[in-house]
């Protein structure tokens, strides 16, 4: 009797058993883990799939959104599929978590840093770095993205000594050494003899080259009427100092174009006074054309500038480099104006942003 009443009262509390939820919850092993994620979003950053990276290391994060990694790699995803304003945007905040979830991720500096960098702010760039040694010490990767910012100064976005087409003085033949000098010798002093030779002498060089004389930064690019005999038919002389005066020419069969300004940081920075020669007569002689004279900001028109040809004067007035308006009437040409001849449409301001700034 004992045993039937056991029995039955075990049927009893299974069946109510069977009522209640199941309190145990086996783990579906089809759900992946915040790595298998991450891990995921990398393999697609490493092939260019930068969508599919973004929403791996999104799916990361919400699996467990306390791994630093993962904002970092979505963050770097972010910058790579295109400089926009709103991608640095999401990416500095991506970075800027990493950060305050693990203080000592070196990567998020490094790309925190770049996104200040991309959006002009170097001063910002310099100091989150020079945070992050405070975090992770002596760490060669900081050390060396710091090293590349001072040699980049406050302006473009390629290192001067880095560019492609950069010459050491070091590594140029006796006839390219003394070709410079002709060169930044006859901008800085006037010597329009010396720049006609210098238009007139073979080219010891192809195309661009950009190097460092006797504390000048110093661009020269050529226009050529026969690359193989290294004859030009333009060539442009620019040399900018730390701080002083810079000087720009431009020299060719028909005629020359001469400006001077104040540089400071490397770059254009006041008054500016830019003269257009014609070449006239039998014996090349010099016929001012027009001139014009205003203010530069950072290489760029800024404010009014007069312009006085041969027949008729006017004046323009420019916003960052934009032409605004011409003897009052509004204009705007959707074209940058630099300090020298070359103006370049505002829609490719990024592309050119070295040509401008070094």
């Amino acid at each position: 009797m004992k045993r039937m009443t056991y029995i039955m009262m075990t049927l009893v509390l299974l069946l109510c058993s069977c009522g209640q939820p199941n309190t145990i919850v086996e783990k579906d092993n089809n759900t992946p883990t915040w790595q298998e994620q991450y891990d995921l979003g990398v393999r697609y950053l490493s092939k260019g799939n930068y969508e599919e990276a973004i929403i791996a290391f999104t799916a990361a994060i919400e699996i467990d959104p306390k791994q630093a990694p993962a904002y970092v790699g979505r963050g770097d995803a972010y910058v790579s599929s295109g400089e926009t304003e709103e991608n640095l945007a999401m990416a500095r905040a991506d970075y800027e978590m990493a950060i305050e979830l693990n203080e000592t991720n070196t990567d998020a500096y490094l790309g925190l840093a770049n996104v200040y960098i991309q959006q002009g702010d170097h001063d910002m760039a310099l100091r989150i770095l020079q945070k992050a040694l405070e975090k992770v010490n002596e760490n060669q990767a900081i050390l060396d993205a710091i090293e590349k910012l001072d040699v980049k100064g406050t302006y473009g976005q390629t290192e001067f000594q880095l560019r492609p087409d950069y010459i050491d003085l070091d590594n140029m033949s006796l006839e390219q050494k003394d070709y410079i000098e002709l060169a930044v010798n006859a901008v800085r002093s006037n010597d329009r003899a010396g720049l006609f030779s210098l238009y007139n002498s073979t080219v010891p060089f192809l195309g661009r080259v950009y190097t460092i004389w006797e504390g000048y930064k110093v661009q020269l690019s050529f226009g050529y009427g026969d690359p193989i005999q290294k004859t030009a038919l333009s060539i442009d002389v620019e040399i900018r100092p730390e701080n002083g005066t810079g000087f720009y020419a431009n020299i060719s069969d028909m005629s020359l174009c001469q400006s001077s300004c104040v540089c400071e940081d490397w770059q254009w920075n006041g008054d500016v006074t830019q003269s257009v020669y014609n070449i006239v007569g039998t014996n090349g002689e010099l016929q001012l054309s027009w001139e014009d004279t205003g203010t530069l900001k950072n290489n760029l028109r800024e404010g009014t500038f007069s312009h006085k040809y041969m027949n008729h004067n006017f004046t323009e007035v420019y916003q960052n480099g934009v032409l605004m308006e011409r003897d009052g009437v509004e204009e705007n040409d959707s074209m940058i104006h630099t300090g020298t001849l070359y103006t370049y449409p505002e829609s490719m301001l990024n592309e050119v942003i070295d040509d401008i700034y070094w």
